[in-house]
């Protein structure tokens, strides 16, 4: 099945494109370089260079943005500041790994830290979801994972680190109304390739879900549809021209597990291919052992400008619309101590080649 990144929804739940195309704020410093500031796309100064960005900042934003900067009394500020240079939310930023929100598709994510709940701000800074929910996922394409009633354990008595326990998962929209019941909170699901109330495209690649309303969604898994991808692509025979059209335009790939380098796609694979049809003839007569596993666009890697729409003003992968996902052959020749790797990104046109682990 050739996936193609077309998009079943009603008008309800579509991210309009126009918001992709907003002018985006510039960040720039002041004369020695210790506070910044944002100008527009005509170079003018909308937010006046007064930031101190010691704790980092975006160079860039489209509407709002989370901040975090030191005081004068060795205090922490933290708050979201919009285009308009109002700030907003403060002490209620939603941190993960020690990294604030970034605003996705109009909207930015909040805790409240004496509720320990979330909610979500639009561009504007105001409240669109109030702080009701455990967790709330990022915003995809116009729909929210969230998680309410949950309880917030320990990982063990001293740890910092802690989980929710229990609770109750919803898939909802940007209006907080409820579509479907539990729902699973993750990425593994394409919220950008979903099919609503149609035909279903069929396969065993696609997740399945019954709204509140009775309407039917289906969603593709990532992980099974790279197994589908393979597994159609090389049916009838496996060749280079066939490996070839699933590939990025460039691959990286170590040699002697030690050194990354880049070669132009075709040039890799004439020198490769001999490695790589072995690994895929083994996936499609079930000889090999393999798994898949989701892995991650290494920005500092794949720095190019082909990489550019696979990454968001914060300067983070967006692997919740592109993901990367590995296919790791274990024991490969008998070689019990072997491991290779074949890292695909999924884009507009499907899965794509970009890494490759052979030695």
């Amino acid at each position: 099945m050739k996936y193609i990144a077309l998009i079943f929804i009603s008008v309800l739940f579509a991210y309009c494109v126009n918001a992709q195309n907003k002018e985006k704020m510039h960040a720039f410093f002041n004369q020695d370089s210790t506070l910044v500031g944002y100008k527009n796309a005509k170079g003018e100064i909308v937010i006046p260079a007064k930031i101190d960005a010691s704790f980092g900042i975006p160079d860039s934003f489209q509407n709002i943005i989370s901040v975090i900067e030191p005081t004068k009394d060795d205090r922490i500020l933290s708050y979201f500041l919009t285009k308009e240079g109002k700030r907003v939310g403060k002490d209620s930023l939603y941190m993960f790994d020690n990294v604030p929100d970034c605003e996705n598709e109009d909207f930015i994510r909040f805790r409240d830290q004496k509720t320990d709940k979330m909610g979500l701000l639009n561009s504007k800074g105001e409240i669109q979801i109030p702080a009701i929910y455990s967790h709330i996922d990022r915003v995809k394409n116009g729909m929210i994972a969230v998680l309410k009633n949950a309880v917030r354990k320990k990982t063990h008595p001293d740890s910092e680190y802690t989980y929710w326990e229990g609770g109750n998962t919803f898939l909802i929209d940007t209006n907080n109304n409820v579509l479907i019941k539990k729902f699973p909170i993750g990425d593994e699901l394409n919220f950008h390739l979903v099919s609503i109330d149609g035909t279903y495209i069929e396969g065993d690649d696609w997740e399945k879900f019954t709204t509140i309303d009775g309407k039917k969604f289906a969603f593709l898994n990532f992980e099974k549809a790279l197994l589908t991808t393979i597994k159609q692509q090389f049916a009838l025979d496996i060749r280079e021209e066939l490996l070839s059209e699933l590939c990025f335009d460039t691959i990286t790939y170590w040699t002697g597990n030690t050194t990354l380098q880049k070669k132009a796609a075709m040039e890799y694979l004439d020198e490769n291919f001999d490695k790589i049809k072995p690994i895929l003839q083994g996936i499609m007569d079930g000889s090999a052992d393999y798994f898949i596993s989701k892995s991650h666009l290494n920005t500092f890697i794949f720095d190019s400008p082909a990489f550019y729409k696979y990454i968001n003003h914060c300067g983070d992968a967006k692997d919740w619309e592109y993901p990367v996902y590995q296919l790791v052959i274990n024991n490969f020749n008998g070689n019990k101590n072997s491991q290779k790797s074949l890292d695909f990104l999924w884009t507009d046109e499907g899965f794509r080649l970009i890494m490759a682990s052979l030695d």
